[in-house]
């Protein structure tokens, strides 16, 4: 990684074969995790719509992953826009 200010090397750090397990498809996970990549805001709800948490981590979302007992297990995520996701919020319409 490179300091964008004066252009030198801060810390640098290496992956080397690493993936991460996918969720089975009839798997018991009960949240639904939905995010505004670019801004960095998400929030979590339960089965029942109700929201959970949420945070804005003022960075880019690229995944997000569950660690459990065999590893870090990706978890599927809906991307929306910032306006959207505050109206979302706003009326409490997350039921699925």
């Amino acid at each position: 990684m490179f300091d964008t200010k004066n252009r030198g090397k801060t810390w640098n750090t290496t992956f080397c074969d690493y993936s991460a397990h996918l969720l089975p498809v009839d798997n018991n996970y009960p949240y639904r995790h939905y995010v505004s990549s670019s801004s960095g805001n998400i929030l979590t709800v339960n089965s029942m719509g109700q929201i959970i948490w949420e945070s804005d981590l003022e960075q880019p979302i690229v995944a997000m992953y569950l660690l459990q007992d065999d590893g870090l297990h990706k978890l599927p995520f809906t991307v929306m826009g910032r306006e959207t996701m505050e109206n979302l919020v706003k009326y409490n319409s997350f039921h699925y």
